[in-house]
């Protein structure tokens, strides 16, 4: 990946916050292809380790480990060319059912669960 969409620190590393976030997004993506189109990865642990400072370019390997289907685990790491691996992450994903959408039509205005009294009739 290269730099320009990330915000860098003084030293010109990347932030260790946009670090954590990249490594939180990866396996919510392949959990997310794995499990199908009607379940979705929710991170229940993400543990980090910063050996160096993450300078751009790097590449991001995820690799899921051996689990279940309702709790996965996956490994991410972070390297660049020069240094090897600069960061290494852990994560706990349960798999869980997406939400059924509903169609709420009761105009612009309207919460959820919530009655409107002005509407109703007498």
């Amino acid at each position: 990946m290269s730099s320009d969409p990330f915000v860098a620190n003084p030293n010109g590393a990347l932030n260790g916050g946009i670090v954590v976030a990249i490594a939180d997004q990866g396996p919510g993506v392949l959990a997310r292809r794995t499990s199908g189109p009607d379940h979705i990865g929710v991170t229940a642990a993400l543990h980090i380790q910063y050996h160096q400072p993450v300078f751009a370019p790097f590449s991001v390997t995820v690799n899921r480990l051996p689990g279940g289907r309702r709790v996965q685990y996956y490994e991410i790491w972070f390297e660049d060319a020069q240094r090897g691996r600069v960061a290494s992450a852990h994560a706990t994903l349960v798999v869980t059912p997406v939400p059924a959408l509903r169609e709420i039509d009761d105009g612009p205005d309207a919460v959820p669960g919530v009655s409107d009294e002005r509407n109703s009739e007498e």
